[in-house]
């Protein structure tokens, strides 16, 4: 009974930091959401790639390059009509190199709509409310499986979704940060600290 309890008692407390690491995702993009709505709001209609490129990037740097961080890569979407009648557009890097991600994407339509169907970019956008994805394997970057973090971004309150701010958060450095060493669940009996 005491084994029980204890395995219960450990399970809660992992439950407990898994739930402080979510939520510190969640607020930090909230916060990131309406950074970029206030700094695109400034830019008064003078929109371009470049412009978004330079307000996204040191973002995405810092959160990718944090020591002991879950970020695995981070970006901006940009809802169509942003940067021109019918035009999108992705700044989305990967890794601590910076890799960016599809930049062929922003010069055919073609390619870019298999971003804005996404359900990482597509619920933000319907709902106007922040939304996880996954975990699911990312093909497209990561090739490992990850939630990925997304937040509408308004210029103006009462405005409609420009765009999304997200991160890419693998479920293996959740899993390791979240969890202290030894804690993570055995994949075979799901007990913790057996790994």
């Amino acid at each position: 009974m005491a084994e029980t309890t204890a395995s219960h008692d450990t399970t809660a407390l992992h439950a407990g930091e898994l739930d402080a690491a979510i939520t510190g995702i969640e607020d930090r993009l909230a916060a990131w959401a309406a950074d970029t709505g206030a700094a695109l709001a400034a830019l008064s209609g003078r929109v371009t790639g470049t412009a978004v490129d330079k307000l996204i990037r040191p973002v995405v740097e810092e959160l990718v390059r944090t020591p002991d961080g879950y970020v695995a890569g981070a970006g901006f979407l940009a809802n169509a009509g942003l940067l021109g009648p019918e035009r999108s557009y992705i700044a989305w890097w990967q890794g601590e190199e910076l890799e960016h991600v599809d930049a062929l994407a922003n010069f055919s339509p073609n390619s870019i709509s298999r971003y804005v169907k996404s359900e990482w970019f597509r619920i933000p956008v319907e709902t106007g409310q922040a939304h996880v994805t996954g975990p699911y394997v990312d093909f497209l970057c990561t090739d490992e499986y990850v939630l990925t973090f997304t937040h509408p971004v308004f210029c103006r309150a009462d405005g409609p979704v420009v765009g999304i701010v997200g991160v890419d958060v693998t479920v293996q450095r959740l899993e390791r940060g979240a969890m202290p060493a030894g804690a993570a669940p055995d994949r075979r009996t799901g007990h913790p600290g057996q790994s």
